[in-house]
């Protein structure tokens, strides 16, 4: 059972209190987990989170009878007490972590959504001065997650999912995941409309509801090997708000103004994650930026270019087949790499050794275009297999593949005249660093000078959209 005492504001780091609000994370004991014949002994590492196995969890909050709670579980019962007060008791099963929130400031809304053949109550605490316009955002994007996270990897296995909204002097509070219980972030607001480009709203709500797979789930080791849960969700939350939204303005669409989720984890792989392997310990990355950028970034750009690779008809079977040979259990990155060999057929030694255990790059370069011959060489130390579109003068395109072996390529003999060489013209290769030189016009072309202008533009309209703002 627990009571509350509230005497100080320090709502942060995910949870804490604010005046009269709590979110209560990480707030009791938890058991080391003894796995494959060890215990886990590693202390807590602050750029990681806890580690934790699987339980069935009573929970009794007794708290003043104006309270409004959340938290991990069903809710059982309430009971008025003597004094005044209320106990509200939740019951979960399969949980790595219990959280909780309280706060007589909350109102509810609910809606029952079927979602990849399961019935899911969603509960929503929000601030009572945060209009109920809000809340469709909300449901909606938990429900098309839920649905195909669900389809894609497996069915969301608990009755329930809470989403908590906490109040402006406690936004430290969002951005969370527990097991049943997300919490998330107000949305922001703008003049003249201008919010409804924002997908903040969605990206932190998929983000979060994506953990509900790993590490609530599949119990993976985030002090070990963070990546296999950050780099899986935002991976989940490319593909899912890919999905929601056109991919190339996904997190912002403000008119020409446009930013895709996976185009934010490029630009922060760019920064700092290109020369960091993924399969590393939390505590032995230099800087939190090489720690944000590689675990989240490279982990999500990894699992990207793994699945275009292969195919997202092979990939995403494979990657189901994982979720339920591991689910409720610890899974490290060899695990995954045994797995989906399995399940494919196939070594991914030549993947999971450059990408995941090592520091390994790939970089292509198209160094001469005529109109009857072209030159590929590769500048990367990764031989990695990559598609190459030809556009002929007659409007003719023809697609040539290289496996990368050799550190040169030489293409020629077709019919008619080449116009442009592309490499990789599907952007399939999400871990190559530089694509500005991955493709050739035979002629100068007008077509880079017109797209800097345009950029250009862009960046005079968003300094003029910051003026507003500010």
């Amino acid at each position: 059972m627990s009571k509350i005492s509230i005497n100080q504001s320090v709502a942060g780091a995910r949870t804490g209190v604010a005046d009269d609000y709590v979110m209560a994370g990480q707030w009791y004991p938890k058991l080391a987990v003894y796995d494959r014949g060890a215990w886990d002994i590693e202390p807590w590492h602050a750029n990681s989170e806890f580690f934790a196995d699987f339980g069935s969890y009573t929970l009794a909050l007794t708290v003043p009878a104006n309270y409004v709670t959340g938290a991990t579980g069903a809710r059982q019962d309430t009971t008025v007490n003597p004094d005044g007060s209320q106990t509200v008791t939740y019951w979960a099963e399969s949980v790595s972590d219990v959280a909780w929130t309280a706060w007589p400031q909350y109102r509810t809304a609910r809606r029952v959504v079927d979602v990849a053949g399961r019935t899911v109550e969603l509960e929503l605490l929000a601030p009572r001065t945060l209009g109920t316009s809000a809340d469709e955002r909300y449901f909606s994007a938990a429900g098309q997650t839920l649905e195909l996270l669900g389809n894609w990897f497996g069915t969301y296995p608990w009755p329930k999912l809470t989403l908590v909204v906490p109040p402006p002097d406690a936004l430290g509070a969002g951005g969370m995941e527990y097991p049943m219980l997300v919490t998330l972030a107000l949305p922001v607001s703008a003049p003249f409309g201008l919010a409804q480009g924002v997908h903040d709203v969605e990206t932190v709500t998929v983000h979060e509801i994506a953990h509900q797979w790993v590490p609530l789930q599949l119990a993976t080791n985030e002090g070990r090997e963070a990546w296999l849960d950050e780099g899986f969700a935002d991976y989940a939350t490319t593909r899912v708000l890919g999905t929601i939204f056109p991919p190339d303005r996904s997190l912002l669409d403000l008119g020409p103004l446009r930013m895709g989720y996976e185009e934010l984890h490029r630009a922060q792989y760019l920064a700092a994650a290109v020369k960091q392997p993924l399969a590393y310990p939390s505590w032995q990355y230099g800087s939190f930026l090489d720690y944000g950028a590689t675990v989240y970034s490279k982990g999500t750009l990894v699992l990207l270019t793994l699945e275009r690779t292969i195919g997202s008809e092979r990939f995403l079977p494979a990657m189901k087949t994982y979720f339920d040979r591991w689910r409720w259990r610890h899974p490290t990155s060899a695990d995954l790499q045994q797995s989906l060999e399995g399940d494919l057929g196939t070594s991914l030694d030549w993947f999971f050794k450059p990408f995941v255990f090592g520091t390994g790059v790939v970089e292509y370069r198209v160094t001469d275009a005529t109109a009857d011959r072209a030159v590929v060489e590769r500048t990367g130390d990764v031989a990695f297999p990559v598609s190459i579109g030809l556009t002929f003068t007659d409007g003719r395109t023809e697609r040539a593949s290289w496996d990368g072996a050799s550190e040169r390529f030489q293409l020629s003999g077709w019919q008619g005249s080449l116009q442009r060489i592309q490499v990789d013209p599907d952007r399939a290769v999400g871990v190559e660093p530089n694509r500005l030189d991955d493709g050739r016009d035979v002629a100068p072309s007008l077509v880079p000078l017109t797209a800097l202008a345009a950029r250009l533009l862009g960046l005079v309209q968003a300094a003029l959209l910051a003026g507003l703002l500010g």
